[in-house]
């Protein structure tokens, strides 16, 4: 059983730049008059670079490279990488999409890059990622950069009218842990060549293989109970743990938390067999749990 309540609020800021502290470097990435961007990821590798992701428009300008995209007021997702001290190497932009939106970026045990994220494609193009290509209308994806900045394999993970991807993980087998949101109108989630369909709208918490080629798990809940998964991690036993905000009266595995709507922590198997959620109580006090960090059941910090 997960404990009472392991909730760890960071709600205030610090700094120190008042002990002498400060940072070593600093980049800008600007665009053009017309352009937007914003970094929504960043990690590291194990030889201290540094991967940056998010997504523009228009034009954005880096030390050595520019990236274009233009289709109106739409964006589309980017990766950049820099080394320890802050110079650039390479930049990687989605081109062949009407919109992409990234989630996270992570590093494997075998320093690919891994992107998770979601895209529209109205035309239904066929997007190259090294050997793979992508064409669906709508799908939340995972594709795999090698360090030089080539993409070498992506895979549609789910796919629907409207498509999210909210949460990534890795374990320390690289198996893909993924949350994202399927609208109604069928949607279909991959399982190698085959495809798992539904109805309706729900957010999902999955497990796949470590080049997501296989379907290990998942677990649905339709948005009458669920309003937003927004975090997922394992612990060193490849337990999972996601973090969810119910409806007001929604039910979560068999429980109610009442007539609120409440912040919640689900705990799931390895196998993907549910163990057990618990609640804040603090009726609508807190709006979400945005990070989750665990070592163990008996040892889980979250944050929001």
């Amino acid at each position: 059983m997960l404990p009472k309540w392991i909730t760890i609020l960071l709600l205030s800021v610090f700094s120190l730049t008042a002990a002498g502290q400060t940072h070593q470097w600093a980049v800008q990435l600007p665009t053009s008059a017309n352009g937007a961007s914003v970094i929504i990821s960043q990690t590291q590798d194990d030889s201290s670079n540094i991967y940056v992701g998010g997504t523009f428009r228009d034009s954005l300008y880096f030390t050595d490279d520019t990236l274009f995209f233009s289709n109106g007021l739409n964006q589309t997702l980017f990766v950049a990488k820099y080394d320890g001290e802050g110079n650039f190497i390479w930049a990687k932009a989605f081109k062949d999409v009407t919109a992409s939106f990234l989630c996270e970026i992570a590093v494997n045990s075998k320093s690919e890059v891994v992107l998770y994220g979601s895209y529209i494609n109205h035309s239904l193009s066929k997007i190259p990622f090294g050997k793979d290509t992508l064409s669906r209308r709508s799908a939340v994806f995972i594709a795999f950069l090698s360090v030089n900045g080539e993409f070498t394999a992506a895979r549609d993970l789910a796919f629907s009218y409207t498509c999210l991807a909210s949460a990534l993980a890795l374990n320390k087998k690289d198996e893909i842990h993924v949350a994202f949101y399927v609208s109604t109108g069928g949607y279909g989630i991959s399982d190698g060549n085959t495809v798992i369909s539904g109805t309706g709208y729900n957010y999902v918490a999955a497990k796949f293989s470590s080049d997501a080629s296989e379907l290990e798990w998942t677990q649905i809940y339709s948005t009458q109970n669920v309003r937003q998964i927004f975090d997922i991690t394992t612990d060193r036993f490849d337990q999972v743990y996601y973090s969810i905000i119910t409806t007001r009266n929604g039910t979560i595995h068999g429980k109610m938390p009442g007539d609120s709507s409440l912040a919640g922590l689900v705990w799931i198997r390895p196998d993907g067999q549910f163990k057990d959620v618990v609640f804040t109580e603090l009726n609508d006090q807190i709006v979400r749990i945005t990070d989750v960090c665990a070592i163990d059941s008996a040892h889980i910090y979250v944050s929001g």
